[in-house]
């Protein structure tokens, strides 16, 4: 009976990875005339799996065929990111993010590159611009984790003071983010005031919850502070 079991549990992973390989194989010698969701789907397959070597000529596959398809320009250039390529990565990222505006993630990620190559001038345009934009209070967070990263103490002051008065579901973020900062810097004072008030935005947040637990604030009727700077 256990063997049994084994096998039919077996059965079903065995008959997907066979549907790949076949999907894989059966255009092995088509050259570029195999369908673009079968080279999509290669390149995600290996792309899942952390393969970016051998996933990248698959989405490079796709750009070659059909410029400027924003989800293989960006797997591609992810690719090149995790390959140590950030020059060349840029310009697949940038066309997504310029193919795609909306996408936060690729927003991010070519936020990422820029910093990488310490390019400091594009990133805080790109995502001010887009935080302005879309009164996006993550996007000043990001702004504020690669000042962090860059060493730019301004920079990350600048982007929390923007995310602190950006109204809206988020907001409890920015509060959170400048009760660390706070703390980072030493003021204890400002940084007990500002958690407070991301309990008061969001109390039932895992995250508050747990800070005021590490900071030791109990939580009670007088714990909520409302937003302001």
């Amino acid at each position: 009976m256990p063997t049994t079991h084994l096998r039919s549990s077996l059965r079903p992973f065995a008959s997907l990875s066979l549907l790949v390989a076949t999907a894989f194989l059966g255009c092995a010698g088509c050259g570029g005339s195999r369908a673009v969701h079968v080279a999509r789907a290669e390149g995600d397959f290996h792309y899942q799996w952390g393969r970016y070597e051998e996933a990248a000529p698959a989405y490079l596959e796709i750009i070659d065929r059909y410029p400027g398809d924003w989800e293989a320009e960006y797997r591609y250039g992810m690719c090149l990111v995790h390959l140590g390529r950030e020059k060349e990565a840029r310009t697949h990222i940038e066309t997504a993010a310029a193919r795609n505006p909306e996408s936060q993630e690729v927003a991010f990620a070519l936020a990422d590159v820029y910093a990488k190559l310490n390019e400091r001038g594009r990133l805080v345009q790109l995502l001010k611009s887009r935080a302005n934009e879309r009164a996006e209070v993550e996007s000043w967070l990001k702004l504020a984790e690669l000042g962090r990263g860059l060493n730019d103490l301004d920079l990350e002051h600048m982007a929390i003071t923007a995310a602190l008065q950006v109204k809206g579901e988020s907001q409890w973020k920015a509060y959170v983010r400048a009760s660390e900062l706070a703390e980072a810097a030493e003021r204890p004072d400002e940084a007990v005031r500002r958690i407070r008030q991301a309990y008061y935005l969001n109390p039932h947040s895992p995250i508050v919850i747990n800070r005021l637990e590490t900071m030791r604030i109990e939580r009670g009727p007088d714990t909520a502070l409302p937003p302001g700077l």
